[in-house]
């Protein structure tokens, strides 16, 4: 009996961890499907696929360090001053802060996936214009 149960764990982790690897390398995955999708129509893939790549993590970096600095100054600025105010108990807001400022790396993940398809949605429909604009 405790085998089966150790086999599923085994299976959901195997499951979870595969889910996880897709997520994070869809910046990567969506736009080569699509430019393989696409075949020779669309000029110069690879490109294409880097491009989208490196907007989607750079967008998702971004944000991260704009949500994470205002974090940040709220800590450093505004807290001390609620604290000798005595109005409110704000224990609960540190709680949540220092848990978002620690596990902030877990919720990226879900980002990346739409905003890789938005971004090769809206890219990969005006590619051709693109390049054949740098082209000249």
């Amino acid at each position: 009996m405790s085998k089966f149960i150790d086999q599923n764990h085994a299976f959901a982790s195997v499951i979870i961890l595969l889910i996880y690897f897709l997520m994070v390398f869809s910046p990567f995955l969506i736009p080569l499907i699509y430019a393989l999708w696409q075949g020779s129509a669309l000029p110069k893939r690879i490109r294409l696929v880097f491009a989208i790549c490196a907007q989607t993590y750079g967008i998702v970096s971004f944000g991260c360090v704009v949500i994470y600095l205002a974090m940040e100054l709220y800590i450093q600025f505004f807290v001390p001053r609620d604290e000798t105010s005595s109005f409110l108990d704000l224990t609960k807001a540190f709680q949540l802060i220092a848990y978002i400022q620690t596990y902030w790396w877990l919720l990226t993940v879900f980002f990346l996936p739409p905003i890789a398809f938005y971004f090769t949605r809206k890219i990969g429909r005006n590619w051709a214009r693109i390049c054949q604009a740098y082209d000249g």
